[in-house]
C-alpha cells in the first residue's frame, strides 16, 4: 500500500476548555463494570446488547483521554468473534457519531433526534466492535493541556495514542487480548489505519511489549494523496456538469500542478465550486439537507437514508441524558460536534462542504 509522506500539522487552534476535575483527567481509573451502558437512552426495549462506553487516559501529563464506545457481537457465539476497531476520517471527524450511528453501528436515530432504532447491516452481526473518537478533541475525547497538546498534533502522535490506548482498554478488556484484531477505517483513515498498523506491527518485535493479534486491516474510499484527489474532485464535477467549462479552464490555466498554492489558483478553484450550490459531495444527485432541523419521528426509522440525518443525530448525543449514560465528560465547555476541522490546515486542502468522514 502507498504511504503519504506528508504529516499534517491541523491541530494547530487552541480549543478552550473548562477546568476539569482530577476524575476527569485521571480518565484511566475506569473499569469495564463502569463502563457497561444498560442501555442507550430511546433505544429499542426489544434489544439485548452488551455495550459499553468511557475514557482511556492516554497521557497523563497532558490529560489526553481519548472517548470509545464498544459492542459486543450480537451471537450466540460472540465468545469467538473477533475485536474491530473502527475509525472515522476527517481528519477531525467522530467515529462514535459516523460510525456508530450513521453507517455500522447497532442503532439509526430518529428523525425527532431522540429516538433509536435497529440497524439492520449492523457489523456487529459478525464482530466486536470498537469505535474510537480519535485524534484527541474529537467528539468527546480531550485533553486537558489542549493548547499544548494541538500544537504538535499530527498523524504521528495519533498513532502513538491510538496504540497507548488499545493496550489500555485491552487491559480493561483482558478477555479480548487473544481475539484477532482488525483495523477499518475510512477516507482520511486511509492515513490512520496503515499508520497504527505499521506501529502495531514495530512494537510486537519487541519481546517485553504486549502482543496484539493483529489480522489485517480494510480502508473504504480512503485518502492517501491529499493533493492528487482534491485536484480529481473539480474534474469529477467538471465531468458531471456543476462545473462550467470556462471554470474548468480557467483551472487548468491557473494551476500549474496539483500542490499549486498560488493565489491565482486557489482563487480559479474557489470561484468554481462556489457555483455549484448545495450539494452531498458523496452523492451528488441525491436530495440535500436544507432545514437542518429535527422534526416528528419517522415512521421508518430502520430505512432511513435521511440527508439531514447527521443533524439527528448531534442533537440526540447532546442530550444531557445521553452525555449521563455514555459517561461523557460533561465539564466539557462545548457541545458534541461530528466533526471539529475549521483549522488552517483544512482550509488548504477542501471547501468545508466537501470535507471527509
Amino acid at each position: 500500500m502507498a504511504m503519504m509522506n506528508y504529516r499534517a500539522s491541523w491541530f494547530s487552534v487552541a480549543i478552550v476548555f473548562s477546568v476539569l476535575s482530577w476524575r476527569a483527567v485521571a480518565a484511566d481509573d475506569g473499569s469495564k463494570d463502569a463502563d457497561k451502558i444498560s442501555a442507550l437512552p430511546g433505544q429499542p426495549p426489544d434489544v439485548k446488547l452488551q455495550q459499553y462506553s468511557g475514557y482511556i487516559n492516554v497521557n497523563q501529563t497532558t490529560g489526553k483521554s481519548l472517548f470509545y464506545y464498544f459492542v459486543e457481537a450480537a451471537s450466540a457465539d460472540a465468545d469467538k468473534k473477533p475485536l474491530l476497531l473502527w475509525l472515522n476520517g476527517g481528519p477531525g471527524c467522530s467515529s462514535f457519531g459516523i460510525g456508530a450511528f450513521q453507517e455500522i453501528g447497532p442503532f439509526r436515530v430518529d428523525t425527532d433526534g431522540k429516538t433509536l432504532c435497529r440497524n439492520t447491516y449492523a457489523w456487529n452481526a459478525a464482530a466486536n466492535v470498537l469505535f474510537l473518537e480519535s485524534p484527541v478533541g474529537v467528539g468527546f475525547s480531550y485533553a486537558v493541556q489542549a493548547e499544548e497538546v494541538y500544537r504538535t498534533m499530527g498523524d504521528n502522535a495519533t498513532a502513538h495514542d491510538s496504540y497507548a490506548f488499545l493496550l489500555k482498554w485491552l487491559d480493561r478488556f483482558p478477555a479480548y487480548k487473544s481475539r484477532d484484531l482488525f483495523i477499518v477505517g475510512e477516507s482520511y483513515a486511509g492515513h490512520y489505519v496503515p499508520e497504527l498498523a505499521i506501529t502495531i506491527l514495530a512494537n510486537n518485535n519487541h519481546p517485553d511489549s504486549t502482543h496484539i493479534k493483529l489480522q489485517g486491516i480494510a480502508i473504504g474510499n480512503g485518502i492517501l494523496e491529499l493533493a492528487a484527489e482534491r485536484t480529481q474532485l473539480y474534474e469529477y464535477l467538471w465531468q458531471n456538469t456543476f462545473i462550467s467549462d470556462s471554470a474548468h479552464a480557467l483551472i487548468a490555466q491557473s494551476c500549474k500542478n496539483p500542490d499549486d498554492p498560488s493565489p491565482a489558483c486557489e482563487s480559479a478553484r474557489a470561484a468554481a465550486y462556489g457555483h455549484i450550490g448545495n450539494i452531498d459531495a458523496y452523492n451528488i444527485y441525491s436530495s440535500s439537507c436544507h432545514d437542518k432541523k429535527v422534526r416528528p419521528s419517522g415512521s421508518k426509522c430502520m430505512d432511513l437514508a435521511d440527508p439531514c440525518a447527521q443533524y439527528f443525530v448531534e442533537a440526540y448525543l447532546n442530550q444531557p441524558q445521553v452525555q449521563k449514560v455514555i459517561h461523557a465528560n460533561t465539564e466539557l465547555k462545548y457541545p458534541w460536534s461530528r466533526c471539529r476541522y475549521r483549522y488552517p490546515f483544512l482550509a488548504q486542502c477542501f471547501p468545508l462542504s466537501t470535507m471527509t468522514h
